[in-house]
């Protein structure tokens, strides 16, 4: 009978080289879905911030409805653009993402007159 003292250097080097390939794999995709994962984390709050300055000139009448102004959240520079379209106050939002693209999102709101 055959005596067996462990692994040899063989096993061992395809063993490291199957290991390494699969970190190779892994560590790339870690980082994307950590950037997508901002990205969406980021869209959510601009949107909700959208739509709580649609709201603001829904309810308040002496608001200007048409207006453009920017600000900085999250290291990031938001273009907001509120106007009127008809019997609609249209409101975007636009951003660089995560990714830096170029990015924009706009909300409808009924105004009651």
């Amino acid at each position: 009978m055959k005596k067996s003292n462990g692994f040899t250097f063989i096993e061992m080097l395809v063993s490291i080289s199957i290991i390494l390939m699969l970190a190779s794999l892994a560590i790339p995709i870690a980082s994307k879905i950590k950037a997508e994962r901002q990205k969406l984390s980021d869209t959510r709050m601009f949107i909700q911030l959208l739509h709580d300055e649609l709201q603001h000139i829904l309810y308040d009448k002496e608001r200007k409805t048409n207006d453009n102004f920017t600000r900085k959240v999250r290291n990031r520079e938001l273009s907001f653009s509120l106007y009127e379209e008809g019997v609609y106050q249209k409101g975007c939002v636009s951003w660089k993402n995560a990714v830096q693209k170029q990015e924009s999102h706009c909300l409808y709101g009924h105004t009651s007159k």
